[in-house]
């Protein structure tokens, strides 16, 4: 029988949309990026991979749904400056991440996967409200992250 391969391969390629999310600005160029594989992951320590991926990733870290305050923004980004946050906020397209904030965005964009793979929707709650569980005896999880 034969086998279907539904996942990118080695050598595909995703392409960055025309129209970015949030302002409805137009890209100023199509940027190919190689698509991370179970055997190769992004290479985030070159500079043109984070100039690409950060706009991304900054949006996706602004747009989550988890209602999180300033300072919990900050402490999950390593602790940044609040004018950094608001600055990054205002101009996400164009900033270019470093190294350590590529790889905290990437971290929690895998916390965020993993809890609505666990709960659905509800996972959106997990992070914020206190829970009961011996590991975090009544704390709040997002007091762990930061």
């Amino acid at each position: 029988m034969k086998k279907n391969n539904i996942g990118p391969t080695p050598n595909s390629y995703r392409i960055r949309g025309q129209v970015s999310a949030p302002t409805s600005k137009p890209v100023r160029e199509r940027q190919m990026i190689k698509c991370a594989t179970a055997d190769k992951a992004v290479d985030l320590s070159k500079p043109e991979t984070r100039r690409a991926l950060s706009p991304t990733a900054l949006h996706g870290f602004f747009d989550q749904e988890w209602r999180l305050d300033d300072d919990q923004m900050r402490g999950l980004l390593g602790g940044i400056a609040r004018s950094t946050l608001h600055s990054w906020r205002r101009s996400a397209d164009k900033r270019v991440l470093g190294h350590d904030t590529m790889t905290r965005i990437s971290l929690v964009v895998g916390i965020y996967k993993a809890l609505h793979t666990c709960f659905g929707d509800p996972g959106d709650y997990w992070i914020t409200n206190p829970n009961n569980s011996p590991l975090f005896g009544g704390a709040v999880p997002i007091d762990y992250m930061n």
